[in-house]
């Protein structure tokens, strides 16, 4: 018993232990540099832009007037229905009233009363469209009927699908 007694004890002592993090020391961290601050004064806010979202590789912009279009060449009516849905949603804008606050959708809500009431949802702004395009097959009879437009050299030759200002 004595034997198995020392055996042991001498095991244990000369075994490697697992998760010991005194062999190896562990790089120090860099040493935490306070920031260098200036005072503080009025200035100039710069613009903040976004470089959230999509940017259309169609011109519609240069739809200025209702009633414009431009042509596509490879695409059909339905091909573009993504693409007209995105421009159309960024031209719209927030409503305001007169005093140029936004206005927004009510919810129902209940007073302190019990009472029903409309109150400003303030996470669904009412807005307007501001511009309106669709996208439209260009068919073998409204190619005849604009033959001037679709002529060779024209503005919409080979366009196989026209998207439209209508607003």
């Amino acid at each position: 018993m004595k034997r198995l007694k020392l055996l042991t004890a001498t095991a244990l002592t000369t075994m490697p232990v697992a998760f010991d993090n005194t062999a190896t020391a562990a790089p120090k961290k860099a040493e935490r540099v306070a920031p260098a601050l200036t005072s503080a004064a009025k200035i100039a806010m710069p613009e903040r832009k976004s470089k959230r979202g999509s940017e259309t590789l169609y011109p519609f912009d240069s739809l200025t007037e209702v009633g414009m279009a431009f042509g596509v060449k490879n695409k059909t009516a339905a091909n573009l229905t993504s693409i007209v849905s995105n421009a159309n949603r960024k031209a719209k804008v927030n409503e305001t009233d007169g005093a140029g606050n936004t206005v927004y959708h009510t919810k129902k809500a209940t007073d302190q009363s019990g009472n029903p009431i409309d109150v400003p949802d303030t996470s669904k702004p009412k807005q307007i469209e501001t511009k309106k395009f669709f996208a439209f097959d260009v068919t073998a009879e409204y190619k005849k009927a604009n033959a001037d437009a679709f002529k060779k050299d024209g503005p919409f030759e080979g366009a196989t699908a026209l998207v439209f200002r209508e607003k």
